[in-house]
């Protein structure tokens, strides 16, 4: 019967392959060199493949065996012991459509299935936490470099059905719930790209003020010529009729200056210029900056059944997008009296200023920081959204003034002290309402998002396990 549940020993329902083993003398950065997927370029369930270490085209040949296909399944073979989870040992993830063709590295085994077993059910069963449970326990190795054999890794058994129709319906269900939240990943991914897009348009490229000069026959001050001659070949290919792009709209432009004023800042705006009527200000004029703390541990007043938000930088390392909704930690009211800085609103922008300096947040509920931020309130002129936005244009900026011998950090003096342009506020406000709308959106898909994985986490180990069936699973399309 399709319930029918059998046991299944790993190896026995699929080839384990071995990684490569590529000298470092065959690394290459020729653009027909072979990518080179090793455990550094592990996600939580992908690849990674914005840095990826390549492999000469004809010494990768020798290697095609090892080349990768979407989908496949790969382990980690090396790595750390938990709770490092970013490159534990046995961390298992799928290769996606665009890492096909990459080779797989000597610390990764490539789990290929048999007709045996569908390979959705199969991903699934490894995603379980039994299956990382058992890697834990046969690995081998020291606290910061653990290693598996292979041949355990084959020896792993599990239970499933034993139609490969029921397993593949297990596969679906699971996979469906993955896709939705894949996507939705991509779309605040997008919706975070276009603020910034914008952003850097208005307020470091100026494009809208070298528009309106040009239109007005307004002389361009020489260090800004560059801009003008790159601004008439954007609007040439946007007027071509295969661009078909849409200029911005007569009511946004006419925000914006038609001329340049030089100050004497050479370091801000374009070679000092700034659009006429914009002002050069600082973070200190401009924002209220706060810092915080941590309430002793060894205090269990101060922790134990607190509800509070409590916010270290280790709260950021682990988001795809810039918005805050929960932290790890919570603390009690006697702990939130031991943080001079209090309670911060929704809407503050974090910063984090050490271990490491960077990490940039708006934070959608009300909490308390440690000692590890630079919390930011926008009482004047400028918006969260622009702060952050602001914050992310100069990021390397902000990392070159960082001291500190250990690691990097910068105080809130040097931070203090950091030079802006601030825009005409109907400018500002005109980006909030883009910025402010996409954030928004975003946030709910991390609401969606939340929701979906809670939901698919609690159905992977009960479904794998047979312990629910599908009759019993309910999901929106």
């Amino acid at each position: 019967m399709e319930n029918d549940w059998d046991e299944f020993v790993l190896g026995e329902v699929t080839s384990l392959r071995n990684g490569a083993g590529i000298k470092q003398e065959y690394f290459s950065e020729a653009e027909d060199a072979v990518p080179l997927v090793k455990v550094s370029n592990f996600t939580l369930d992908s690849v990674d493949i914005s840095e990826f270490t390549k492999v000469d085209a004809e010494h990768a040949v020798k290697w095609t065996s090892h080349l990768l296909k979407k989908k496949d399944t790969l382990i980690a073979t090396v790595g750390s012991w938990p709770p490092n989870w970013s490159s534990v040992v046995g961390k298992v993830i799928r290769v996606p459509d665009e890492a096909e063709g990459s080779i797989q590295n000597q610390n990764t085994c490539c789990i290929l299935p048999t007709e045996a077993i569908d390979e959705d059910f199969l991903y699934y069963v490894l995603r379980d936490k039994n299956f990382s449970n058992y890697i834990v326990n046969v690995a081998q190795g020291s606290a910061n470099q653990a290693r598996v054999p292979v041949k355990k890794i084959g020896e792993y058994k599990f239970r499933g059905p034993k139609s490969k129709l029921a397993q593949a319906k297990i596969g679906k269900t699971l996979r469906i719930l993955d896709e939705k939240l894949a996507n939705s990943g991509r779309v605040s991914k997008t919706l975070e790209q276009i603020a910034q897009a914008i952003f850097k348009s208005w307020f470091v490229d100026f494009d809208p003020v070298i528009d309106n000069a040009l239109a007005a026959g307004n002389d361009i001050p020489e260090a800004l010529q560059y801009k003008a001659e790159q601004r008439k070949q954007a609007q040439e290919l946007a007027a071509s009729p295969e661009k078909n792009c849409k200029p911005l709209s007569d009511d946004i432009r006419a925000l914006f200056p038609i001329e340049f004023e030089q100050t004497d800042e050479a370091s801000i705006g374009i070679a000092g210029w700034i659009p006429k009527g914009w002002r050069v200000s600082s973070t200190d004029a401009e924002l209220v900056i706060k810092g915080g703390s941590t309430p002793s541990t060894k205090n269990p007043d101060f922790w134990d059944g607190g509800d509070i938000h409590w916010t270290s930088p280790k709260d950021l390392s682990g988001i795809d997008s810039k918005i805050l909704l929960d932290t790890s930690r919570k603390i009690t009211e006697a702990g939130l009296a031991k943080i001079t800085s209090g309670l911060l609103p929704v809407d503050t922008v974090l910063m984090s200023s050490r271990a490491p300096v960077g990490y940039l947040a708006l934070a959608k509920v009300p909490l308390a920081i440690n000692q590890g931020y630079i919390a930011l309130q926008c009482e004047k002129d400028l918006t969260p959204e622009y702060t952050m936005l602001f914050l992310d244009s100069i990021m390397d900026e902000i990392k070159g003034i960082s001291g500190g011998t250990t690691f990097a950090e910068i105080s809130k003096k040097t931070f203090r002290g950091i030079k802006l342009v601030v825009p005409s506020k109907p400018v500002i406000n005109a980006f909030t309402l883009i910025a402010k709308t996409n954030y928004d959106k975003i946030t709910e898909n991390i609401k969606q998002t939340n929701s979906l994985t809670e939901t698919r986490d609690y159905l992977l180990p009960k479904l794998v396990s047979g312990e629910i069936s599908l009759t019993e699973v309910h999901y929106g399309r």
